[in-house]
């Protein structure tokens, strides 16, 4: 008989949908506003993509400029840097703003796949929160690297779990049950259900009751037939495993072939199966290539392995789990390693750990309530809305277990860890930005849907194996309504207006720069995103200066100490951009190059005896011997 679903998407499928394109249309929607697909909106999307403009232009990272992220993100946006020699470097900046779009969308998608198998229900709150945070949201309004960092930890972790539990551990003892035995058969569906002896209520010709429900030609039984009648069936074992076990099982993952005997359940799912080996391997190599785009990566991978060192001996999981994420670092980052070691380990770990960590912290009610996506409702009294964000967290977690009679799974725990992880690594260090919680985002999300996804199934009756496959119009119904929701709550409380790092609102001044400066013109500037976006960041002719970011020039070459490092070290600071001045035929200074460049009375002289100010001069004038904001031409 054929089901009249066959052929239509399953629910947590839609849920799954329409937040993946909520989720679009909030992200595409912030790029149509003035100057927010090739304008200015922060400072570190310019440097980022300068990283890899340079390259395609035959200048070595770490070598020949300072920086201070690791080189996946180079890498990754390498092929647009190659278009934006056809389209223009402010066309190319948009491209991988909307690539950056797509990355944060996948990621939704991404976490839904995570959490299907517990229903639509889990699936419409994880997707949900994460398509309308206001982090993420930020970060995803152009080219950074959160949302890329996101979608490849989610895909990694979709490798490494075979839903609720890791690849390779070992499956439960007892076919999934159900939470509390479903509502009795109707006497029809009775009859027409497989497996179910129905000798009571078909008698043969001969008027002996047939085990089969089909009258037999001898009117005795058969063999077959007789032996049916003392093996129970699936439908009756299942049952009987619900009456008489005192787990019920909620997570076994549904499987074609299910082993005859406990004793086979316990020898397939003791060793690591070829397989479970290989999703290990490559999702190492995901996580990794995700550290080599931003070290966080590292943080969620680290609590894969202490999972899976839980089983030890199991230990080739865990190797297979290494030797892929040693790859998936060491490729991209091996041949940078090679050129400039000491310069890469100076900026990427060094200089950012020590700039971190140099100061104190403040305001970490603020951050944690910014990491939670509550920075939209800032007249809300946040420590009390925290405590009942943890209070009910724990409440969830709490009433699954006694629900399911077992404590969390492995998933569960995955994302409680990291979650915790995370909000230490961010509340510790003295820097936060906004777009830094994006990373959190994905946690948050899990940690909320999860549990929530276990009660929905505990009230249905159903089993966590076939949660994700579950009929009707009601789960799909109340997840989209959530997410609508708070779509509109998000969007009232003013995701519409979101706070970025925004300081220009059209092209204005990308148009003046184009009629100050001829095209190909060897350009300095202490912010790549202006020269970016007004196509003057490659010059023609070769000797032009390679510096990329001014800011993390001065981090990588003071060891993260920047403004407050010892003289002879800013001195050499200071020499690098005498030399570069030298060598431009235009300075394009912006507001704030003091906290970038450690100006002296002899650098500031030999800029005002060899530059002159010709436009986009700043209201403020000169002081302390620093220059004022504008563009410079070189003096004849």
């Amino acid at each position: 008989m054929i089901s009249r679903d066959r052929g239509r998407p399953r629910p947590v499928t839609i849920v799954i949908a329409v937040c993946a394109a909520a989720g679009l249309f909030l992200r595409l929607y912030q790029l149509t506003r003035s100057g927010y697909l090739t304008g200015v909106t922060e400072y570190d999307d310019g440097v980022l993509f300068g990283n890899a403009l340079r390259l395609t232009s035959g200048v070595i990272p770490y070598r020949d400029f300072a920086v201070v992220q690791p080189p996946g993100s180079i890498l990754l946006m390498a092929p647009v840097a190659l278009l934006a020699k056809a389209t223009g470097t402010a066309w190319g900046l948009g491209i991988a703003r909307l690539l950056t779009v797509c990355a944060d969308c996948a990621a939704i998608v991404l976490l839904g796949a995570a959490v299907r198998h517990r229903g639509p229900l889990a699936a419409g709150i994880a997707c949900g929160i994460y398509a309308v945070d206001p982090d993420a949201l930020v970060a995803s309004h152009t080219f950074l690297l959160e949302p890329w960092l996101n979608m490849l930890c989610l895909a990694g972790a979709v490798l490494a779990f075979n839903g609720d539990r890791l690849a390779g551990d070992p499956a439960p003892l007892h076919p999934p049950a159900p939470l509390h035995p479903p509502a009795p058969l109707r006497p029809q569906a009775a009859l027409n259900s497989p497996g179910i002896p129905t000798s009571s209520a078909v008698p043969n010709s001969s008027g002996v009751p047939s085990s089969s429900g089909v009258p037999s030609s001898s009117g005795v039984p058969s063999a077959a037939n007789q032996s049916n009648n003392f093996r129970p069936s699936n439908h009756f074992s299942h049952f009987r495993n619900t009456r008489h076990s005192s787990r019920s099982n909620l997570y076994r993952t549904p499987s074609t072939s299910a082993p005859s005997t406990p004793s086979a359940t316990l020898s397939r799912s003791s060793t690591s199966s070829p397989s479970a080996t290989r999703r290990l391997a490559w999702a190492g190599v995901i996580f990794g290539v995700a550290a080599s785009v931003k070290l966080w990566a590292l943080v969620p991978l680290a609590v894969i392995i202490l999972l899976l060192l839980l089983h030890p001996r199991q230990w080739r999981r865990p190797a297979a789990l290494a030797g892929g994420t040693v790859a998936g670092i060491g490729l991209p980052l091996l041949p940078f390693l090679i050129v400039a070691p000491g310069a890469l380990i100076r900026g990427v770990l060094v200089g950012q750990f020590v700039r971190s960590s140099n100061g104190g912290q403040a305001q970490l009610l603020q951050r944690l309530a910014d990491m939670l996506g509550l920075s939209v409702f800032p007249h809300f009294p946040l420590g009390t809305i925290l405590l009942l964000i943890a209070i009910a967290i724990a409440a969830l977690y709490l009433a699954g277990s006694l629900a399911a009679r077992r404590p969390p799974a492995a998933l569960d725990w995955y994302a409680l860890v990291t979650a915790v992880a995370v909000t230490v690594m961010f509340l510790l260090p003295r820097l936060y930005y906004h777009h830094y919680g994006a990373f959190f985002g994905q946690f948050l999300a899990l940690v909320l849907a999860l549990p929530a996804g276990r009660l929905a199934v505990w009230a249905a009756g159903a089993s966590i194996a076939g949660a994700s496959a579950a009929r009707g119009r009601g789960p799909v119904a109340a997840a989209t309504a959530i997410g609508v929701i708070a779509a509109v709550v998000v969007a009232w409380a003013g995701a519409r207006d979101l706070v970025t790092e925004s300081r220009l609102s059209d092209n204005s001044v990308a148009g003046v720069a184009d009629r100050l400066i001829p095209p190909g013109a060897c350009v300095l500037t202490n912010e790549a995103a202006f020269t970016v976006t007004a196509s003057r960041f490659i010059p023609d002719a070769p000797g032009c200066p390679s510096m990329v970011d001014s800011f993390g020039t001065l981090i990588a070459m003071t060891s993260g100490r920047d403004m407050g490092a010892a003289p002879p070290v800013l001195s050499a600071v200071t020499s690098v951009w005498r030399s570069a001045f030298e060598r431009a035929s235009y300075v394009w200074l912006l507001t704030g190059s003091q906290g970038q460049i450690p100006w002296t009375r002899s650098l500031y002289a030999y800029f005002r005896t060899h530059y002159r100010l010709i436009g986009l001069a700043s209201r403020d004038g000169p002081t302390w011997d620093v220059p004022q904001a504008g563009i410079y031409a070189r003096r004849a």
